[in-house]
């Protein structure tokens, strides 16, 4: 610390008190309220995140009936978060790698895995409702629920039997040893590597089917797809995205991001639930905007041909009153 304007003795007097107050604080006492706020905030996105389904959940609960809403949007996006929790999952609770997760892990860890738990749990739910609404058509149900059910045998179904029958004192050892060591390797580089980019392919898939759907509305059949629920997820996910790099541990030493494989590496490693909830957040604005688009299009539309048969009306009453006219 420099104070040139100072004698001499008065700054060794201030640089020595503040030696002395560096080396007496305690780390313990310091750190408290930074990993409380911390804590805190991961809680309330945790709440944010629940609360965004909602919305949809309610109104597809009141209606009895998904009509409007594309089981291909409900299925992907069911899908993509469930890769989401399986990532992590494997890497806390079968300690897959330091990747993400801090050494040892922290509270916010955990919250970063109850999150992800809780959009699995929206969407799981969302997926439900789905398949209990296709009552009339138990052929597509079979097929959703086959292919989802298919989907849990390399995903989560070989981390719980991992997690269950591997003592508690193994699944702590960072990296894993032995045999094990190449099965968590192995399986986390397939997720990473080949189904994390698929489901996000699958997910904008589900935006795209979900759009196309809107546009083929009925007015006789009016559509579930909760508005409140698209903006209040398009807000939540984008904060939920923005934040995310600042929760998690990040690789030491930094990537440099110069060049394309680069950034492959840091969505791989680190970006992937930045980039994944940042495509959900802009696909459900976009279909937010989309649908209210298309309802006053199609309410300009009732109102012309609204018009239309008004003035057609008129113009038959006329023709009668003016034939009744010239017979008289």
């Amino acid at each position: 610390m420099t104070l040139p304007t100072l004698p001499n003795w008065i700054r060794m007097c201030v640089h020595l008190s503040l030696t002395h107050l560096h080396q007496h604080r305690s780390p313990k006492y310091e750190s408290i309220p930074i990993k409380s706020i911390q804590a805190n905030s991961h809680r309330i996105l945790i709440i944010l995140t629940t609360a965004s389904f909602y919305p949809q959940i309610r109104c597809i609960q009141l209606r009895n009936s998904t009509h409007g809403i594309s089981t291909a949007y409900i299925l992907f996006n069911l899908i993509s978060a469930t890769e989401h929790f399986t990532i992590l999952f494997a890497l806390l609770v079968n300690s897959g790698g330091d990747v993400l997760i801090h050494e040892p892990p922290t509270t916010g860890d955990g919250l970063n895995l109850y999150q992800l738990f809780a959009v699995w749990m929206g969407c799981l739910v969302l997926f439900c409702q789905a398949i209990h609404s296709l009552h009339a058509n138990p052929r597509r149900k079979l097929i959703l629920l086959t292919i989802y059910i298919q989907y849990l045998c390399i995903s989560i179904l070989p981390e719980v039997i991992d997690a269950i029958t591997t003592p508690e004192e193994t699944r702590k050892q960072r990296p894993p040893t032995g045999e094990r060591n190449w099965l968590i390797g192995l399986f986390l580089s397939a997720h990473a590597m080949t189904v994390l980019p698929l489901s996000a392919v699958l997910r904008i898939a589900g935006f795209i089917d979900q759009s196309r759907l809107i546009s083929r509305r009925r007015r006789e059949q009016p559509s579930v797809l909760s508005l409140t629920g698209l903006a209040c997820q398009a807000v939540v996910f984008a904060l939920v995205s923005g934040l995310w790099v600042l929760r998690v541990q990040q690789p030491v030493p930094r990537m440099p991001m110069r060049r394309p494989v680069d950034w492959m590496y840091w969505y791989h490693v680190i970006g992937w639930p930045v980039v994944d909830d940042a495509v959900y957040a802009l696909g459900q604005w976009v279909l937010f905007w989309y649908a209210v688009c298309w309802r006053s299009r199609g309410d300009a539309r009732d109102e012309a041909v609204h018009a239309g048969e008004t003035d057609d009306l008129l113009g038959e009453d006329e023709g009668h009153g003016y034939g009744g006219t010239g017979t008289s």
